[in-house]
């Protein structure tokens, strides 16, 4: 993402709106990537879960298994 620097800006109307408006939506920018960082995290988070799931799930069945086995 880049950012935009006061210089990048050359226009008759530069008026102190027209600088709000700016920083508005370079913060808009910013937010909806913090949001789309949030929601690759929350994701990882839940196949990290499911997959340790899965792994105790698979555990307890060898160690049932081999109950099984040695009996």
């Amino acid at each position: 993402m880049s950012t935009l620097n006061e210089s990048d800006y050359i226009t008759l109307n530069d008026t102190e709106e027209e600088k709000l408006r700016r920083m508005l939506i370079e913060s808009k920018q910013e937010n909806n990537a913090l949001r789309d960082q949030i929601k690759l995290l929350k994701r990882n988070i839940k196949d990290e879960q499911d997959g340790k799931y899965r792994a105790y799930v698979k555990i307890s069945d060898l160690q049932n298994e081999l109950k099984q086995l040695s009996h």
